[in-house]
């Protein structure tokens, strides 16, 4: 290797570490090489030397580009507003909700009670949120109610997890914590059946809060009540999740009681009985899509269903295979 080969190697080494100072924004350093670089370069001496020099002081150039270009602001981006931030008193209404079950967590309240209470509370947020069809976002499809939702509980992780110290020092009680605010959750859905399913209820004697579905009561059928049309449109019940419990465990006391007592004097023939059973079955199921996601979003609640329907479905096989034997 002559001479000159050696000294533009170092050139070259030297461009490559300008490049380097270039991508760190270390301008003061750069220009110093770059400097020192355009020395080295004119120092270059013999046959073809203005070619090389040229093509070295070309990559010195874009090794240098930094140089000669203004500095880059460096833009750090704010909070991402909500999807709900438009909506007139949402904001606050989770900024409440979230204080709410905060202070419930720290006042270690009954939680079937706090549910209750944010249930009610988180209501009110679905009747300021439009589905898109000029009503009230009752069955929850539109982004922003799901995002004020979610929010609301993600507050509250955030500040008990600052005061616990989440994943610092005692990781089970931080666990413990998941936990019950998950079953917080959970049930504030529950109980929110219920405040859905009065509210409704309450649209055929309430002209107000008729007035907030307008839209769609303007295509009731005469004679359907103002409840039971809503219902329909937003696929829900009008009973919440508490009183069809209810009605089920009244409905197998009764059945209890009834098996003690004489029975009554048949008015009807048996063909005619299990015709009636079984046109009343699709009547006395009030399981809706919307409660339907509400079950199969916790495990040990879904499983007692599968049950249950696996059950009557075990029962009606069996009366058809009565009715098919010969």
């Amino acid at each position: 290797m002559t001479k000159r080969d050696e000294q533009v190697t170092e050139i070259r080494n030297a461009i490559e570490r300008m490049q380097s100072l270039a991508e760190a924004e270390n301008l003061e350093a750069l220009e110093t090489l770059a400097e020192e670089t355009e020395k080295e370069i004119s120092a270059l001496k013999g046959v073809g030397s203005v070619a090389l020099k040229t093509e070295l002081r070309e990559e010195a150039r874009k090794a240098s580009k930094a140089l000669r270009e203004p500095k880059k602001e460096v833009h750090t981006p704010g909070p991402v507003e909500p999807t709900y931030a438009r909506l007139d008193g949402v904001s606050e209404l989770v900024t409440l909700g979230a204080d709410l079950a905060t202070e419930g967590f720290r006042a270690h309240r009954k939680a079937s009670e706090l549910a209750a209470e944010l249930a009610e509370h988180t209501f009110n947020i679905v009747l300021k949120v439009d589905n898109g069809e000029g009503v009230p976002d009752i069955g929850m499809v539109r982004q922003e109610t799901r995002d004020a939702m979610s929010d609301m509980f993600r507050s509250v992780a955030e500040v008990i997890g600052a005061e616990r110290g989440a994943g610092e020092d005692d990781d089970a009680a931080w666990v413990a914590f998941e936990r019950d605010l998950k079953a917080l959750q959970r049930s504030v859905q529950y109980h929110r059946t219920s405040v859905r399913g009065a509210f409704l209820s309450s649209v055929d004697s309430d002209p107000d809060r008729a007035a907030l579905f307008s839209r769609v009561l303007a295509d009731k059928p005469d004679g359907v009540p103002a409840s039971e049309h809503l219902a329909s449109y937003y696929s829900v019940s009008l009973l919440g999740e508490r009183e069809m419990e209810a009605a089920r465990r009244k409905a197998k006391r009764l059945g209890k009681d009834a098996a003690t007592q004489p029975r009554a004097i048949e008015t009807k023939t048996p063909a005619e009985r299990i015709d009636m059973t079984i046109k009343a079955l699709p009547k006395a199921i009030l399981a809706t899509p919307a409660d339907m996601e509400l079950v199969k979003a916790d495990p040990e609640r879904r499983q007692q269903v599968a049950a249950l329907i696996d059950a009557q479905v075990d029962r009606l096989r069996a009366l058809r295979i009565q009715l098919d034997t010969e």
